[in-house]
């Protein structure tokens, strides 16, 4: 399989990037070479390969912790911890200056 410029056009579009003429044929190339780097891969008889979630087979194993129910802060004792409080609610410093 190969691709071609309507090809290239179509992803540039699709990924909302401007591609120029020259960008287009040297982004077409790479994208030959990818393809064909993935049929390579294609051909790797994978029959006996079980299927994974991680890369490594050490994470493969996630542990699991029990699902227990611990005591968390009422709304007073959380508002007792923070600087500034308005009508009860927790008052933060703007982050962006509108002009």
């Amino acid at each position: 399989m190969s691709l071609d410029k309507n090809t290239v056009k179509y992803l540039a579009e699709l990924s909302r990037i401007a591609v120029s003429e020259d960008e287009e044929a040297s982004l077409l190339q790479d994208l030959n070479k990818i393809v064909s780097y993935i049929e390579q891969l294609n051909e790797v008889d994978t029959s006996g390969v079980q299927p994974c979630t991680y890369v490594t087979s050490s994470l493969s194993q996630t542990p699991l912790r029990e699902d227990t129910v611990i005591p968390t802060l009422t709304r007073e004792q959380f508002l007792k911890g923070t600087p500034k409080q308005i009508s009860g609610m927790v008052w933060v410093p703007p982050v962006l200056k509108s002009e």
